[in-house]
């Protein structure tokens, strides 16, 4: 998460900017220079950091990419903090979600904003379509037949 911009040095230069990680031997606030005396020449590129990618984010003095939390979603590479939790009617299960539409929330469930896993509709209720984001969408049972599940 730190970087040395220079020789002759006693401590780091600086933190990593935000949006970037410095993984070991970078010369530069966004990792765009590798202090190649400290690495050998096949792994400089792949070990100084760089630009944080899409689906993590990279506060300031990230040692590495943080993955975007379920529920949120990191839409772009070089961000220091999630772009936001993932829209109503739709989920993010899994981490390093790039995409606020990640999964569509199905029939007989719903997903408010920054849903994880899709929530049942309540015991009595279902729910016909996809895309529901309130419970308010859950309909009662209708004459004749039963809704069990919860």
């Amino acid at each position: 998460g730190m970087y040395c911009a220079g020789t002759g040095l006693t401590s780091p230069s600086g933190i990593c900017a935000g949006g970037y990680y410095c993984s070991g031997g970078s010369g530069a606030v966004d990792a765009s220079v590798c202090e190649s005396r400290t690495l050998p020449e096949t792994i400089i590129a792949a070990s100084c950091g760089g630009l944080c990618p899409s689906g993590s984010y990279c506060p300031a003095g990230s040692g590495a990419p943080v993955p975007c939390p379920a529920g949120l979603y990191c839409g772009s590479a070089g961000l220091s903090s999630p772009s936001g939790t993932c829209l109503a009617g739709y989920y993010c299960a899994g981490l390093n979600s790039s995409n606020s539409r990640a999964a569509v929330c199905p029939a007989g469930f719903y997903c408010p904003a920054g849903t994880v896993l899709p929530v049942k509709c309540p015991r009595g209720t279902y729910q016909p379509v996809i895309g529901a984001s309130n419970v308010s969408a859950c309909r009662a049972c209708v004459a004749g037949f039963y809704c069990p599940y919860e």
